[in-house]
């Protein structure tokens, strides 16, 4: 047996990766070291006292606030759906944390293998939104489901 005939064998048993997946995976996995250093020089720089983003009430100071990070956060695509992470229904709240923001989110599956890689992201879109504001992303152990997504992607509507 050639070794195209094995490979496209062992493909169609799924046994080997989808180049395109591994070509993704590895483009992710650099996006993801890029923004460790960011958040590496980030830290390195002196405090700046910011001020805050959302009150107590979770009104907004006029910078964004929660929708402000909601927007932002549109930006997050869910590799495996397809999606943004809000529109899918994973952003379950934006509250004030501090002189920052928590977010809390849920993953489309419990065993999700872009987990780290969808909070990095959802923490530094926020922090953009939040003018540099720490932000806290908490992952809570709820099932998300399909019906969790927005209503106009129900319909079908654009993202």
């Amino acid at each position: 047996m050639s070794s195209t005939a094995s490979e496209t064998d062992l493909l169609a048993h799924r046994q080997l990766p989808n180049p395109v997946l591994r070509t993704l995976s590895e483009i992710l996995k650099r996006h993801s070291r890029l923004e460790e250093k960011l958040g590496e020089l980030e830290q390195a720089l002196p405090g700046v006292e910011l001020p805050r983003l959302i009150d107590e009430n979770g009104a907004s100071n006029g910078k964004g606030g929660e929708e402000g990070i909601r927007r932002a956060l549109r930006d997050v695509i869910d590799p495996e759906v397809g999606v943004n992470v809000v529109d899918l229904g994973l952003i379950r709240e934006i509250r004030p944390n501090g002189p920052g923001v928590e977010i809390r989110m849920v993953l489309t599956s419990p065993a999700h293998p872009m987990a780290v890689y969808l909070v990095e992201q959802v923490r530094h879109k926020a922090r953009q939104a939040a003018d540099g504001e720490p932000v806290e992303v908490v992952l809570l152990d709820e099932a998300w489901q399909w019906e969790d997504l927005t209503p106009h992607v129900h319909s079908g509507g654009r993202m």
